[in-house]
């Protein structure tokens, strides 16, 4: 419930997040925030994961407020960068459910999700916009994607079964960190043109453009560069 509220009222506000055109962000992180933020939202996931692996094995039911409290996890795992199965389990943990029972109540509660989110994009595909598609590649990827999902919620539940949360929590600190590096990487990138490029005889400079910048940022930046390194005042890109 928690995140259909969320996918209803605030669709606009996380096409904008995802966009990298959230103004608050950028203010607060940068342009480039988007990474960033993928960066973060890992670490804090990796974070849940390790407290639920060292949690005690408890046998408590799911009531109506855990599940409330577990759905608006799955709510806040609609942000880049946080994983709805780790954190719902993790939550599910640390409010003293039974790992397994845990992790079988976070598959359950994505069906609806995933059910809803189909039913609204085939409307929006079929009956809005009249897009055709070829059934049986439809059908194939549905298909594979379900056989494939089976075995892999099998294998999840069996992972939590077993207390080795903290493997996944490894792989979401190591990715966390390579995000930050990469994105660092990017935007360095930007500031480190040699001096001694003669821009002048047109000359072709190739990096990475950090994602969340538009192409006027990227102008703006190269721009700006040029002109302190060969002292013009005035350019016009093409």
């Amino acid at each position: 419930i928690p995140t259909i509220i969320i996918g209803l009222f605030f669709e606009d506000l996380i096409k904008v997040l995802f966009s990298g055109e959230n103004r608050f962000l950028k203010d607060l992180i940068g342009k480039d925030y988007i990474l960033t933020l993928v960066g973060l939202m890992l670490l804090i996931t990796a974070s849940l994961l390790l407290l639920a692996d060292k949690s005690k094995p408890t046998n408590k039911n799911i009531t109506l407020i855990s599940s409330l409290i577990i759905g608006c996890a799955q709510a806040i795992a609609i942000l880049p960068g946080i994983s709805r199965s780790g954190t719902t389990i993790a939550i599910s943990v640390l409010l003293g459910i039974d790992k397994e029972e845990s992790a079988r109540f976070s598959f359950l509660m994505s069906v609806p999700l995933i059910v809803g989110i189909m039913l609204k994009e085939i409307y929006s595909l079929f009956i809005i916009q009249s897009y055709t598609v070829d059934y049986l590649d439809l059908f194939i990827g549905f298909f594979t994607a379900l056989i494939i999902g089976i075995f892999a919620c099998k294998w999840m539940i069996n992972l939590v079964k077993n207390s080795q949360l903290k493997y996944f929590s490894f792989y979401c600190i190591l990715v966390g960190f390579g995000v930050f590096f990469y994105n660092y990487i990017s935007v360095k990138n930007l500031t480190n043109i040699s001096k001694d490029t003669d821009f002048l005889k047109g000359t072709t400079i190739l990096f990475h453009k950090p994602i969340g910048w538009t192409s006027f940022d990227l102008v703006k930046k190269v721009r700006n560069i040029i002109k302190s390194n060969k002292k013009i005042k005035k350019i016009k890109v093409g």
